[in-house]
């Protein structure tokens, strides 16, 4: 009973990807490659296709000019955004790759990467 729910899940499955399991090892890791090489595809996409927020452009913005500012100077100097929300919009540009933080003995700098 239990073989039969799961080959027929696997045949639905494999269904959806245009393809049906078979009873090798080889038609299930072909299907398991193509699923995550479609789920890295997919999440690679939304990272760099991802819109900035109003909070995260004055941000960006704001390095550009003052690539030595720490969170405390930003949060001073940009209208409406505390430095909470300045070190979580720092670390989810970094994420997306379009800021990186240059540490060095002097306290580092920020770069805006290509946008």
């Amino acid at each position: 009973m239990k073989i039969n729910l799961i080959k027929k899940f696997g045949e639905r499955f494999g269904e959806r990807f245009g393809e049906k399991f078979g009873e090798g090892s080889q038609k299930s890791s072909q299907i398991t490659t193509q699923i995550a090489t479609q789920k890295t595809t997919q999440k690679g996409s939304q990272i760099t296709t991802r819109k900035l927020t109003e909070k995260q452009a004055a941000i960006l913005e704001y390095i550009r000019e003052h690539p030595k500012a720490g969170r405390h100077e930003m949060a001073q100097n940009i209208e409406g955004i505390t430095e909470d929300s300045i070190k979580y919009n720092l670390k989810r540009l970094q994420e997306s790759g379009l800021l990186r933080h240059a540490s060095s003995a002097n306290g580092g700098h920020w770069e805006v990467m290509n946008e």
